[in-house]
């Protein structure tokens, strides 16, 4: 065959991830379209443990998300980092009259959740500078061990912040019910949902990232022997998967009960193979957390049963969805398939990297 031929036949399919990997970056704009920019929003939101929450707290910026998931990410950090700044100058205002106050427990409750704001401030401020440099790093085909710290970074902040802001929470358990706790309390609630939602839109973002950054980094041509990266790479997207099927389970699971009994009876099978799922997921995980040498039988073998698991994942996810097709429209349905189907792409997303490793020589 002509060499120039074959090396134009291994180009094209890296020119077009490479396209659709601007894309994912710098989508088009729609122009004249602001339903469609918040209709992007309120699908996205859909990943979310509090959607409404989500999309009427990002609604606003719909003109400057656009359809931009990348923009979207960075918008919900901004967007977390504001009220938690907020909720830090409330904390440390209303600390200074209890220091006046006959409570000492409250004081005290009060100071520390202003040290725990403190520190949730900081962090979400690092994970939106980190956010900034990593799309910069995946924009410029920088290294995969530097886009993976930083995608680590940016996940690793806003948990911590998402942490600290339920720790000041917690520091109200030994104070007595009044205004002043409910208050309080109520207050971090929504800036903790706030955060959560901001993680959740990041997270989603962050595994598209890396699963084009992936077969950027790795050119179809040239894709040999599985790799340290590889195998990380397909780690990576099954704990992402893991974390949204658990989220989404945990949903679903806390949905109260339906009257219409079609409903109820798809919320129920629906709860029962999204825990199959969960199963799948974290034996999956467990499989290649324990994977011998590459090229070995047994290498051959575990990613066998991966491919598997996650496969068996697919299967349940399809049940859930398929278990709602019967049953009438409605914001159930709606959202519990939103979120099924999310769950889907990211096991297809797993699928492929694992199957990428069975697949090397």
């Amino acid at each position: 065959m002509n060499t120039k031929c074959m090396s134009t036949h291994f180009l094209l399919p890296q020119l077009f991830l490479t396209f659709l990997f601007f894309l994912l970056l710098h989508p088009i704009p729609t122009i004249g379209s602001p339903s469609n920019d918040a209709e992007f929003i309120r699908t996205s939101c859909g990943v979310t443990l509090y959607p409404d929450l989500c999309y009427t707290s990002l609604s606003p910026f719909a003109s400057a998300v656009q359809d931009n998931p990348a923009q979207l990410a960075k918008v919900a950090i901004g967007v977390s980092l504001a009220r938690a700044r907020s909720m830090a100058a409330y904390v440390s205002n209303i600390s200074r009259q209890a220091d006046y106050g006959a409570d000492s427990r409250a004081a005290s409750a009060l100071h520390d959740c202003f040290s725990n704001f403190g520190d949730a401030v900081d962090e979400i401020r690092g994970s939106l500078k980190q956010m900034r440099q990593l799309i910069s790093t995946a924009a410029s085909g920088g290294g995969s061990s530097s886009f993976r710290f930083q995608m680590s970074n940016v996940q690793t902040w806003m948990s911590a912040a998402l942490t600290d802001e339920e720790t000041c929470t917690d520091g109200f358990d030994d104070v007595e019910d009044g205004p002043l706790k409910t208050d309080v309390s109520n207050r971090v609630e929504n800036v903790k949902k706030v955060t959560s939602n901001a993680l959740a839109l990041v997270n989603r973002f962050l595994l598209s990232l890396l699963f084009l950054f992936f077969f950027l980094s790795h050119p179809i041509s040239t894709i040999g022997a599985p790799s340290n990266d590889n195998i990380q790479a397909a780690k990576d997207a099954i704990s992402a998967g893991l974390t949204s099927a658990k989220n989404t389970a945990d949903y679903v699971s806390k949905i109260p009960h339906q009257p219409d009994p079609r409903t109820a009876d798809a919320l129920s099978s629906c709860t029962e193979v999204l825990g199959n799922v969960v199963d799948s997921f974290g034996d999956s995980l467990k499989q290649m957390k324990e994977l011998d040498a590459p090229g070995t039988p047994s290498f051959q073998l575990q990613i066998s049963n991966v491919l598997t698991w996650l496969s068996a994942a697919l299967t349940d996810e399809d049940t859930c969805i398929e278990g709602f097709k019967g049953v009438a429209e409605g914001p159930v349905k709606t959202d519990v398939s939103n979120r099924a189907q999310e769950v889907e792409k990211l096991t297809h997303n797993a699928l492929a990297l694992v199957n990428n490793l069975k697949a090397a020589p």
